[in-house]
């Protein structure tokens, strides 16, 4: 991105007043500069860790609204960080809409991470294997939430 802006992202910045403070979403028209439409640019704070980049994918996630492919490129150099960033946009746009009258499901077809770790296999894997973890975890029921024998 930096290189398709050259010089003119400083100024961009300043103009739309992003600051770079965790939490701060910013959605700027990208005029034909990049191939997408919209840049929606995030902020991460001065030193960001697993819990700041999850939660910055997820506050892009609330600002992406009817995408049919999401590409993040956030700092993602560990298979953790890639697994923050997944985790973090999937859970920064859910929706329960089981009720509503147009329950129109608005989340991407494809979401792509663009990492180098992303692409490695051995890398691939263990964010898989971390995932698939985190969901069979998420299935079990918690203590008290069992349902009661029938005697």
């Amino acid at each position: 991105m930096a290189d398709a802006y050259g010089r003119r992202l400083a100024p961009l910045l300043a103009t739309v007043g992003m600051t770079g403070k965790p939490g701060e979403v910013v959605k700027v028209p990208t005029a034909g500069t990049i191939g997408s439409p919209l840049l929606v640019l995030v902020g991460l704070g001065s030193d960001p860790d697993a819990l700041a980049v999850r939660r910055a994918a997820g506050a892009a996630a609330r600002a992406v609204t009817n995408a049919a492919t999401v590409a993040l490129a956030l700092p993602a150099t560990t298979p953790e960080l890639v697994r923050a960033v997944l985790e973090g946009y999937r859970l920064g746009g859910y929706t329960y809409s089981r009720y509503k009258s147009n329950g129109s499901d608005t989340a991407p077809a494809e979401i792509v991470v663009l990492s180098p770790v992303a692409r490695r296999k051995g890398d691939r894997r263990r964010v898989r294997r971390g995932s698939a973890r985190r969901r069979r975890r998420g299935r079990r029921p918690r203590l008290g939430q069992h349902p009661r024998p029938r005697t």
